[in-house]
């Protein structure tokens, strides 16, 4: 009789080359590895801004908030449960940050795009930068 654990691994196993296979038809190429979304969490961790992910099998962009490398190529957050980097089609960082200062003080809008240019540029993590946002791409789409 097979463990819960052994059926676990089967649908995480089944998971992961449906994903691949998405990436395989509908995606040119890929321009993150695990090593490259640990070296960029590492290099977030402790930066107070909002970050969004957008999955490969998905049409929508998520708040992922903190994410840290759990085991393998596995990360996880506080938002949802655990997930593989191969997933990940592009991670999207809010540029700015509102610190509220108090009751009698309006906050101030604190933008923050030199100190993640630099934290990404020092571990050679490509980037695009938005207006509001920059964007890590993990898979570029097929035209």
């Amino acid at each position: 009789m097979n463990e819960p654990r052994d059926l676990q691994w089967q649908i995480v196993l089944a998971d992961e080359k449906r994903t691949r296979a998405i990436i395989a038809r509908a995606f040119s190429s890929s321009q993150m590895n695990t090593t490259k979304w640990r070296e960029l969490a590492d290099s977030l961790s402790g930066l107070a801004v909002k970050r969004w992910v957008k999955f490969v099998d998905v049409d929508y962009v998520q708040p992922v908030g903190e994410f840290w490398y759990s085991h393998k190529d596995w990360f996880d957050c506080g938002a949802f449960g655990p997930f593989s980097s191969v997933s990940i089609e592009y991670l999207e960082i809010a540029r700015t940050e509102i610190q509220h200062r108090g009751a009698l003080l309006a906050p101030v809008n604190v933008d923050h795009t030199d100190e993640i240019a630099k934290r990404l540029g020092a571990k050679a993590i490509p980037f695009e930068v938005y207006p509001d946002r920059i964007r890590v791409t993990g898979h570029v789409r097929k035209s």
